[in-house]
């Protein structure tokens, strides 16, 4: 009788053992099932910023350029076709697996309701608009869906310390992406009926967008650029440097000289642009429309970044304040999906991660 509390004892440790043991298991399971994608989530983002740059900036902006180069205007339209289309078929692929991982990770029901009704129906909506011209409605539609996917997601994400900067920046960005839509309304309102007081207000929503988006934009490349051991790293000056270069490139074009690629420059960097035109000044907004991207393709070479986390910020900058286009308005969703599965798989992400570089360079701690 004497041995029966040591022998209770026992029996309490080894329960406690195996229900931990249960939970450490049913993390690994969950992110077993995440895991894939968001191991993917960076070379998909590399992928989808420079076929979206083709497809959607660069190729449509070489028509007109100069004389005489019809050849590769053709060239320049079938790759950018092709860029365009492949994308559409990565990002639904990707779209519908994170819709299917959210499902069966350990997330919040409404989350999981976003995923199938919102993100599902951004999926439909662009098979169904591939090669057709996307109507007033159904972009507008698209764009609500995607920013609602964006903003729930963005709540969740918060709740894990090491994903609350970029939940800040997703958040943000959906927030400006919903304004801008209503400034586009009152924008065709305002041209449909002609009164002054709706163009205004139009112009007082693109610029309110406009902020916002440029306040994402900083967070975002913040993460992506700044360490902890430095204010500024290389990867922050390199592209701030690049972005500098195309923006007096683009704007020293205006005036009609500067030969092919000052005009090429100067014709992406329109393309660039958000409508309607916010009351901002334009030398910003050509650079910011530059930074965004560029900071995305060399955030994604930087070492010692966690890599699922490095690949949504991209899709973020890279779609920023436009997802009623079809093709940004699935990337959103990829970029949302991912980030909230990121935050909900922290643990077993962060274990799963190589060792930091001597320099201590990466923080692994999700605290931290």
């Amino acid at each position: 009788m004497e041995n029966e509390p040591a022998v209770s004892d026992v029996a309490g440790e080894r329960g406690a053992s195996s229900r931990s043991t249960g939970a450490a298991s049913a993390r690994g399971a969950a992110f077993a099932v995440g895991g894939p994608l968001l191991a993917l989530l960076r070379p998909f983002a590399a992928f989808a910023v420079v076929a979206l740059l083709v497809g959607r900036v660069i190729a449509p902006s070489v028509p007109g350029i100069a004389v005489g180069m019809g050849k590769l205007v053709q060239v320049a339209q079938v790759v950018g076709d092709f860029a365009s289309q492949l994308l559409a078929i990565a990002g639904t692929i990707a779209a519908t697996a994170a819709i299917l991982v959210v499902l069966r990770a350990r997330v919040p029901a409404l989350l999981r309701v976003a995923s199938i009704v919102l993100g599902g129906f951004v999926v439909l909506a662009t098979l169904s608009a591939s090669g057709v011209l996307v109507s007033r409605f159904v972009g507008t539609t698209l764009a609500l869906a995607s920013v609602g996917v964006a903003a729930i997601c963005a709540v969740e994400a918060a709740r894990a310390p090491f994903t609350r900067a970029p939940a800040i920046a997703l958040g943000l960005m959906a927030v400006a992406g919903a304004v801008r839509v209503g400034s586009v309304y009152l924008a065709y309102r305002g041209a449909e009926t002609g009164g002054a007081s709706i163009l205004a207000g139009a112009r007082a929503a693109a610029t309110a967008a406009a902020f916002t988006d440029f306040a994402a934009v900083v967070i975002a490349a913040g993460w992506l650029g700044i360490r902890r051991e430095r204010l500024v790293s290389p990867t922050l000056l390199v592209a701030l440097a690049i972005a500098a270069v195309l923006t007096r490139v683009a704007l020293g074009s205006e005036s009609g000289d500067g030969g092919a690629a000052a005009a090429l420059v100067r014709t992406a960097a329109d393309r660039l642009l958000t409508k309607p035109d916010p009351a901002f000044p334009h030398a910003i907004r050509v650079f910011v429309g530059f930074f965004a991207p560029v900071v995305a393709l060399v955030g994604l070479g930087k070492r010692g970044a966690v890599p699922a986390i490095t690949g949504c910020l991209a899709l973020v900058l890279v779609v920023r304040s436009s997802p009623e286009r079809p093709l940004q308005g699935l990337l959103l969703v990829v970029a949302a999906l991912g980030l909230a599965l990121t935050a909900a798989d922290g643990p077993q992400l962060w274990s799963s991660l190589p060792p930091p570089p001597p320099d201590g360079s990466l923080d692994r701690e999700p605290g931290r």
